[in-house]
């Protein structure tokens, strides 16, 4: 899932839904024929649309390159992932529902996810007599990624040493090994780090990984997206239309995104 390479720019789509006269849905793909992706304006995508309860957004993107997050506020303004990743979309085809009438509806669209998940050593996992020097040399890593080892329980497990223990495979007395087959280690600071597995013999065969962490890209702020009204039309025959939506003050947030690349979907 590493990326070669980052975008400074963070798109705002500001969309309001409206409760529709028969309950017909739209299903929109995000994009058009360009799907979820970089290099994209999401904005003038969104300006000559008309959202209503029942209407449907689809990210499409190729898996494992892409996700998206839905997120609140606090979230979004401090770019922070969920720790629980199995809240982000990743199929590929992600459907969500615009479900509530009367509200702003304020998508976020950015490039990609607000960090990677690097899975050590892809579909080889965490074991000894892996290249993992040659793995990481193709790889960028930032501050806010995530590192996950995968591994057979009780086969092995992930020590954060430093420098030293490293180059002599030392496992650390103080410190607890992870050992959940399933370790996910956020990349919190910048620098160098270093993680062995602690089992005998396995360290110097290999089952060791160094990388350096780069600093956070910071993007400058995002312009406020547009706010959409619905256009004027005659009420069908037969049918009473529904009260108009209480129009909210478009939501002005200063982005302090930490990352470029970053994916999020607010609805609320």
């Amino acid at each position: 899932m590493a990326l070669s390479g980052y975008s400074n720019v963070i798109m705002i789509v500001i969309v309001t839904i409206f409760s529709p006269c028969i309950a017909m849905g739209t299903e929109y793909v995000v994009g058009d024929h360009h799907g979820w992706a970089t290099g994209f304006d999401y904005n003038i995508w969104a300006a000559d649309k008309v959202f209503k309860v029942g209407d449907s957004l689809v990210f499409r993107y190729e898996v494992g390159q892409h996700n998206v997050y839905r997120v609140n506020a606090t979230a979004f303004q401090n770019c922070t992932v969920p720790s629980n990743h199995s809240e982000a979309l990743r199929s590929g085809n992600d459907v969500i529902v615009l479900a509530s009438p009367g509200q702003k509806c304020k998508i976020f669209l950015p490039s990609i996810a607000i960090a990677t998940q690097f899975i050590v050593g892809d579909d080889q996992g965490w074991r000894p007599g892996f290249d993992y020097n040659s793995w990481a040399a193709s790889k960028v890593f930032h501050v806010g990624d995530t590192l996950e080892f995968k591994y057979g329980v009780g086969e092995h497990n992930v020590y954060k040493v430093d420098g030293s223990s490293f180059q002599s495979c030392t496992v650390p007395t103080n410190s607890t090994p992870m050992t959940s087959g399933d370790d996910h280690i956020l990349l919190a600071t910048e620098g160098k780090k270093w993680y062995i597995c602690g089992v005998a013999g396995h360290c110097s065969a290999g089952q060791k990984l160094v990388i350096t962490v780069l600093p956070n890209l910071s993007p400058a702020p995002a312009p406020a997206g547009p706010s959409l009204s619905a256009p004027s039309a005659p009420a069908p025959v037969g049918f009473v239309p529904a009260p108009a939506p209480i129009e909210q003050g478009p939501w002005s947030m200063k982005n302090k995104n930490k990352r470029a690349f970053k994916r999020f979907f607010q609805h609320y």
